[in-house]
């Protein structure tokens, strides 16, 4: 067999070869982005369930904690939120 031959079926068994691992590695990136997906989800719908009991605690609706809130928000500033809503709440009781 000639050494042409051979690199020949060298090279074609190596792209049979990235041909598997590029596949391999599309399932797996797709499984991580999926996963990420479901973080998302889950950590939005718990950044929702405390808006909503920091909004019952003080007698407001959740949307009107949101709509303070600026679009990128921490735990903190929920919070920070609340205390203002809260303080509010006092000073329009005293009047």
């Amino acid at each position: 067999m000639a050494l042409k031959d051979v690199w020949a079926q060298e090279l074609l068994k190596e792209k049979k070869n990235l041909a598997i691992k590029s596949k391999e590695y599309s399932v797996k990136l797709s499984k991580a982005n999926s996963l990420v997906e479901h973080y998302k989800k889950v950590a939005q719908t718990s950044i929702n369930k405390y808006i909503e009991s920091r909004a019952r605690i003080l007698g407001v609706s959740s949307n009107d904690v949101k709509s303070r809130l600026n679009e990128s928000y921490t735990f903190d500033d929920i919070d920070k939120v609340c205390e203002d809503l809260q303080g509010y709440q006092i000073t329009a009781s005293k009047l």
